[in-house]
């Protein structure tokens, strides 16, 4: 059972569905982190797999694939060791401004060296950057889930309803 942002436990099944929908976010084909991987696990034709065992509680509602800034925070305190506040400060950092990628160069240092120091080999810490990266283009909060599928489903019968 996963908590939703009301704090009502929901079964997996149910955080998948919306975390599916979420992926339909207008940036997350840009990204190259979220199409690609999301839609084959969710119907079985790929193995979820994890970069690192302590990401498995973290994205399992969402089948390794990282969708919401939440997650950020919780990957960031256990793999690259960051604090709390350091790790709010890392997800705040990816918005797309300018600043924000030069703040992003900063933390990058922070992130790679907090994981090295707890034992992730250079290249695993790479790649989480990497797909954190990624998720800078398209991340937006659990909360928001609700409202993107909203905007999904009205656009999808709005363009239904277009003449062709």
């Amino acid at each position: 059972m996963s908590p939703d942002d009301d704090g009502a436990p929901h079964p997996p099944q149910e955080v998948q569905r919306r975390g599916s929908r979420a992926g339909h976010h207008p940036a997350g084909s840009d990204s190259g982190q979220c199409r690609p991987s999301l839609h084959p696990r969710k119907q079985g034709r790929e193995e979820v797999t994890y970069a690192q065992p302590l990401l498995e509680p973290i994205l399992r509602d969402t089948l390794g694939v990282i969708l919401y800034q939440e997650q950020i925070i919780e990957m960031a305190i256990p793999v690259a060791g960051m604090t709390p506040s350091e790790a709010d400060r890392f997800r705040r950092a990816m918005n797309m401004s300018p600043t924000g990628e030069i703040r992003m160069t900063y933390l990058r240092e922070d992130f790679l060296a907090g994981c090295l120091h707890n034992g992730l080999p250079v290249e695993v810490a790479e790649e989480l950057f990497k797909a954190v990266e990624g998720f800078a283009a398209f991340g937006f909060r659990r909360s928001h889930c609700r409202r993107v599928r909203a905007h999904v489903i009205r656009d999808r019968l709005a363009l239904a309803q277009l003449p062709r």
